[in-house]
């Protein structure tokens, strides 16, 4: 039947793309930064002590070190905050309500000392995640961290975070149960002022680059159109020259930042299977038959006709994909994660309304006094899309 033909593709395609634990560990920064800090952004990294870790993963309040910086007030002094026992009514245990602040004095000396080393800026990430669901908490709403309070203060509010902390093996065809991804690892980048329309997704199957996607599908940036021809030229000359027979899987993904004609910077690793995005393309498009085709933009694309053997793919074989029309860009994936639970519920529940205003930037206006919430969906439905 067709229901038992679409489960056993499924199946099929499940098995084709499975990873493995090593597979996942070799997109981890320090297993491949060595052999490739020449190309790449400048870093740092900071293996983490186990009694951090538990920290990160304590759901209870969410506490900042104790030396961390005493200017955030959201999180400073929980303990004096709650050591009034009368709360609406409630009287609280005095020793339930008492709370002792963690204190990580060397390690925050650790991340300070290399945040200076790095410029003054870093963006953060885990083994394999940034928190990048966590920047609405942030003072500057965006990642870049100047003191190991910044730090602190994302990695611990996010929920990427903790997905690296207790399921980043859990897809993995030969992970026990519970599959441990530790040890872990606080990655310090040095902060650059990337544009997400110079970002481009590669994917790179038995050793052959097979497409390349624009990296941010929630955006049609005009400029792109004109210079695919360039950008492609400079992907692939940037992987013969630097990634080629540089990672030790065949099949993988991997993230560049094209800034100019001919300057290209390798930005990350991701495993070639379902737990990465697959940008403007679709998984069983990228393990189908070679080479593939569609219009730029196009996010489903058609399959060849007749195969090419993938030792025989040629440079004009390779797609470049990018949103070429306004209006066709896909949804935001992490803009649902990233909202406070109570914008949520002031906004009923409609996370495609919030969605779309947090990537235009006009979440503010759930908190302006008098405001009506009923009308922002059809506001943000006539504004159209607008760049981040």
């Amino acid at each position: 039947t067709a229901a038992t033909r679409t489960t056993a593709t499924r199946t099929n395609m499940a098995a084709t793309l499975s990873v493995t634990c090593d597979q996942v560990r070799n997109c981890m920064l320090s297993s491949w930064y060595t052999r490739l800090r020449g190309c790449t952004i400048a870093s740092r990294v900071v293996p983490l002590p186990e009694e951090f870790v538990r920290y990160l993963l304590d759901d209870g309040t969410l506490l900042l070190p104790e030396t961390a910086d005493p200017s955030r007030a959201t999180f400073e002094n929980v303990a004096e905050a709650d050591s009034d026992t009368h709360h609406d009514g409630v009287q609280w245990d005095d020793d339930e309500a008492a709370h002792e602040l963690p204190s990580f004095p060397e390690l925050q000396a650790r991340i300070d000392t290399l945040i200076q080393d790095l410029g003054g800026a870093v963006l953060p990430k885990l083994n394999w995640s940034a928190p990048h669901d966590a920047t609405w908490i942030a003072p500057t709403g965006s990642l870049r961290c100047t003191d190991a309070g910044d730090v602190f203060l994302l990695i611990k509010s996010s929920d990427l975070i903790t997905h690296d902390l207790t399921s980043a093996f859990q897809h993995c065809s030969d992970a026990e149960t519970p599959a441990y991804p530790g040890p872990f690892e606080l990655v310090l980048r040095s902060w650059k002022n990337l544009f997400p329309s110079f970002e481009f997704r590669c994917f790179v199957r038995d050793n052959v680059l097979i497409g390349i996607s624009q990296r941010d599908p929630t955006c049609c940036h005009q400029g792109l159109a004109p210079q695919l021809e360039d950008i492609k030229e400079d992907i692939f000359d940037f992987f013969d020259d630097r990634i080629a027979g540089q990672f030790p899987d065949a099949s993988y993904v991997f993230d560049v930042y094209r800034e100019s004609k001919g300057k290209v910077l390798l930005l990350d690793f991701g495993p070639f299977g379902l737990m990465t995005d697959p940008g403007l393309f679709a998984w069983p498009e990228l393990i189908g038959p070679l080479p593939l085709h569609g219009e730029a933009g196009d996010s489903e694309g058609t399959a060849a006709t007749e195969a090419v053997p993938i030792d025989q793919l040629c440079y004009d074989d390779v797609p470049v994909r990018i949103v070429s029309q306004a209006g066709t860009f896909q949804p935001q994936q992490r803009a649902a994660n990233s909202l406070p639970h109570d914008v949520v519920e002031l906004a009923g529940g409609n996370l495609d309304m919030l969605t779309q205003l947090y990537s235009q930037g006009r979440l503010g206006e759930f908190y302006r006094p008098g405001h009506d919430n009923s009308d922002s969906e059809n506001e943000s439905d006539n504004d159209g899309a607008t760049n981040e």
